[in-house]
């Protein structure tokens, strides 16, 4: 947990509660000096509480409550902690371009894609939120956020290699924002592909879009070191690796590599586990209600038990 202040100058009167406490208990003094100037004790029992405590240690410590909150509201102090990840609503970004054909992850990186996916959605918490997006040449969003797991796991069963060319994870990226956006919960998209961006929106842009949301960027970049050859083409598609760690570190995120399938569910694992998120509370609110209470509270015992005897 961190505390933090937007104007600490302020800070500086916290210095005046032991001047509260001294101009209290001169006054009761002074009081105090007062009340023996009666001549009627039996009178003045009658009106006076037998209980009152002599040195009103309660009023004292309320005032001093309600001070230091003032001063505290004043300086704008903001509480820092971490929370848990669980609470975020999800979008997965799937890669569908050629590329994900490859059998170097079998039976293919697209059907180990999938697999890890519905893994993923099957151990996600009750009433957690998940979107689907799909990618090729362009984006497309295949499901909005829902906490309906059958619906979002027929769609991403439903996925197959697209004929449009090339692969823009930049636009994934903003398409899978873009489904977050309006979520009042903590967001994040796990983008799993082979990291071979070559069309489309930069993601350098994408990057920043996800910045202005407030959005996590997960990565899993999948495939091996040797590649692999997409529908029957002998080519080698080998993992682009700096695209995808860019992505995740500039956005908060994680990269994770995967070469296996188990290893993509892995990797999912090890998403929600990191998943832990900054949570800034404003304190401001809260300390302006201990005010007000603290403030009924004094003018209450000023009126009743501490009253003074003129």
């Amino acid at each position: 947990m961190e505390v933090v202040f937007e104007a600490p100058s302020y800070l500086f009167f916290l210095l005046s509660l032991p001047l509260l406490i001294m101009v209290h208990y001169i006054t009761l003094r002074y009081a105090k000096g007062r009340v023996l100037q009666f001549a009627n004790f039996v009178a003045m029992s009658r009106v006076a509480n037998p209980n009152i405590r002599p040195r009103n240690t309660i009023q004292l410590f309320i005032r001093l409550i309600v001070l230091a909150c003032i001063v505290l509201a004043v300086s704008g102090m903001k509480v820092t902690y971490l929370g848990p990840g669980s609470l975020s609503d999800y979008v997965l970004a799937i890669d569908i371009s050629s590329s994900m054909s490859s059998t170097d992850i079998a039976p293919s990186r697209l059907e180990a894609a999938k697999s890890a996916a519905l893994d993923f959605v099957d151990s996600s918490l009750p009433r957690t939120s998940i979107g689907l997006v799909s990618f090729a040449g362009t984006a497309f969003v295949e499901e909005k956020l829902t906490d309906n797991k059958e619906a979002i796991k027929n769609k991403i069963t439903g996925l197959g290699i697209s004929s449009v060319g090339g692969t823009d994870i930049g636009e994934a990226i903003v398409s899978a924002s873009n489904v977050l956006i309006t979520s009042i919960n903590p967001k994040t998209v796990i983008l799993i592909t082979d990291g071979r961006s070559n069309i489309g929106v930069g993601t350098a842009r994408a990057i920043e879009y996800a910045n202005e949301n407030t959005i996590q960027v997960f990565t899993i970049g999948i495939g091996t070191e040797e590649g692999g050859s997409p529908l029957g083409i002998n080519v080698s598609l080998r993992l682009d690796e700096d695209v995808l760690r860019t992505v995740a570190e500039m956005t908060e995120g994680q990269y994770v590599k995967a070469e296996s399938s188990e290893a993509i569910k892995k990797a999912y694992s090890s998403i929600i586990e990191s998943t832990e998120r900054k949570y800034t509370t404003n304190m401001t609110i809260p300390f302006l209600f201990l005010i007000f209470v603290g403030s009924v509270i004094d003018w209450v015992l000023m009126n009743t038990k501490y009253r003074r005897i003129p």
